[in-house]
């Protein structure tokens, strides 16, 4: 791909992809934030810290989701178990509910 046709992933097109995807979460809803850390480590990987940075949330609640995302599967490693995410029929599903493994509310047993 030429280079100059790749979208720049910067954290405001990122925001904007959440607003997309559910116009009605605030930029201060958990599920909105654990949307953003998810998106966000595709661009960084999954390291707390880069995730901190970019993402600019707190690194108390970054470390907390990073746990609970590998602890079920999503994260392994410095790999993100996203597949699923970018199938046609459920990828949106599959996404939202890692958001909500990132959050708590969901268990998700590891691979």
């Amino acid at each position: 791909m030429n280079k100059s046709n790749e979208i720049q992933v910067t954290i405001e097109y990122l925001k904007d992809e959440i607003k997309r995807l559910d116009p009605n979460l605030k930029e201060d809803d958990e599920g909105y934030l654990h949307a953003l850390l998810l998106l966000s480590s595709l661009q960084v990987g999954t390291s707390i810290k880069k995730l901190a940075e970019f993402t600019h949330l707190d690194i108390g609640f970054v470390k907390k989701a990073v746990r609970l995302l590998r602890k079920s599967g999503v994260f392994v490693g410095r790999k993100i178990s996203a597949s699923e995410w970018f199938e046609e029929k459920t990828g949106g599903i599959a996404f939202w509910l890692d958001v909500g493994v990132a959050g708590g509310l969901i268990v998700r047993s590891a691979k």
